[in-house]
This record gives C-alpha cells, structure tokens and sequence, in this order.
C-alpha cells in the first residue's frame, strides 16, 4: 500500500490523508548500499483529487519505509502527472547541524549515538562491533559525517529503517523494488526544488567572520518562515568578500524571502506554429 501523510505527521500506524495505490503509475524504490535511498514515484489526475496529497515536504510510506517529497509537478491541459524523487526520511537528517561534538576512541555505536544526538527523533539500533576508532563531527550536518566519517573510520554497511539507524558488518547487495506501468504525458511542466531551502541559517565571512559580536552571541539567523515547515533546515552561507560583522549581517538577513522558499522551474513544450496548415 502506497500512503499520504501530511509533512508534520509524527504517527505513521494509521492511513493518513489516504492511499493512492489507484492513482499510481510509477513506484520505484532504489536502496545503494552505503548510497542512497529514494523513491521515484508518479501519480495522474483522479476525480477525488487524491494527487493533490502529492505536494512538497509530505511523506510517502510504500513497503513499511517512510520518504520525504522535495520536488512536483507536471502538468498539461486538463491532465496532470504528478512525479517526484522522494528520499527515505534518514535524509531529514541533512537539515541538522553538529557545531563541535567528539566520539574519542568510541565504538561505532557510540559514535552514531554523538552524531545524532542533535535530532532526538533518530535511535540507534543494534551495532555489530567494528573496534574502537575516533571522530569529530564539527560544522556538518549528521547524513555528512556519517558518510564522510563514521563508514570511513569505523567501516561497515548503514542500516537504515525509518528513523532507526546502525551500521552492521554486512547487509548484503543492493536492493531495487519496483512496481511499475508506464504513462507518458508531454506538455507544460513545473518544479518546485526543495534543495536549497534553508530556515536557518550561519553566515560565513572572509576571514573567519561572523554575525556574533551583532548578533547577542548567536552565529544564526532564522527565517520569519520557519513555523511552515516541519523541521528547521539548517545550512551555512558563505560571503567570502565580507568582513565587517554588521554588514555580514545585513546581507544574511537579505535572503529571507528567497533562500526559505522552494525554487520554481517552468518547461513549456509546443507545436511550433509557423509549420502547420493554419498558420
């Protein structure tokens, strides 16, 4: 069963905003190991509008797994393709940020445990023993110093199950599920990208700079649209040509309204007039 949920759901032991099994033409789930985890999925217009459940940030559970929407819509005339890549909800993990925690000469599960102690939401599981190994985990988001640190030092395959975490000796291969049957629509297209959203934000200097000394302490700003959203989407900025605190500031503040909204993308596709009869 394919199921809606709204993008702040916190229970996923029921059927949400509904299922959309009858409306879904594509439902693909990819799983790399120690890569990446998403769901390719494509809905069409229903009478009910059940496809409008389809938007950015909700999530969709297929196969017991929970993924996140980040990008809609296709459209054309009266017919609507709905298609997203949706990633497993492990990737939620891409909006925290560790400012300066430390596994020295931990275990991997230890070391799983410090890296995501900044999301309370996240357990770690049953680790295998993998020996002792050290990290630091500084100026990083959790899905970052996993891949970049924890599998690099402690070695391993990550297990990830909703928002249980571990990283065993061994998985196995890479897994591919795939339920499919095909549609294809041409026409007016628009995408919404969730990418590069950000509802705080740590501004970057030249130098070392920073909004600190203007900012009460703080080295943050957040949006005025941070309740919208489900989670904080914490990201770091760079102004590399500024070096007065104040006005590192005042170029931060300058981007609310366009780094804490979704990015929008036409594509047009048209019969080019001057080569038919009517014309």
């Amino acid at each position: 069963m394919i199921i809606i949920y709204d993008s702040k759901t916190t229970n996923f032991n029921n059927n949400g905003l509904g299922a959309i099994d009858d409306i879904c033409t594509k439902c693909e789930i990819v799983q790399e190991l120690n890569g990446d985890y998403c769901l390719d999925i494509e809905v069409v217009k229903d009478e009910r509008e059940k496809y409008k459940k389809l938007q950015g940030l909700n999530i969709v559970k297929v196969d017991g797994q929970l993924f996140r929407i980040p990008i809609l819509i296709n459209l054309q005339g009266n017919e609507i393709r709905i298609r997203t890549t949706a990633k497993h909800i492990f990737y939620d993990l891409l909006n925290d940020y560790n400012v300066d925690v430390r596994a020295d000469n931990k275990t991997v599960l230890q070391a799983l445990q410090t890296c995501l102690a900044v999301n309370p939401k996240y357990t770690v599981t049953t680790c295998d023993d993998l020996g002792l190994n050290t990290a630091y985990f500084i100026s990083a988001n959790p899905v970052k110093d996993i891949f970049s640190k924890v599998l690099s030092r402690w070695g391993g395959e990550l297990y990830r199950d909703n928002y249980n975490i571990a990283i065993k000796t061994r998985l196995g291969a890479d897994r591919g599920d795939l339920i499919s049957y095909g549609k294809n629509i041409q026409g007016f297209e628009q995408t919404l990208d969730w990418s590069k959203l950000a509802t705080k934000i740590i501004p970057k200097g030249k130098d070392g700079c920073n909004i600190e000394l203007v900012n009460g302490g703080l080295n943050y700003l957040i949006s005025p649209r941070v309740n919208d959203y489900p989670f904080t989407i914490t990201k770091e900025v760079e102004f590399n040509e500024i070096e007065d605190a104040t006005e590192l500031k005042n170029a931060a503040l300058a981007l609310w309204g366009k780094i804490d909204l979704p990015i929008a993308n036409y594509k047009v596709n048209f019969v080019e007039l001057s080569k038919t009869e009517e014309y």
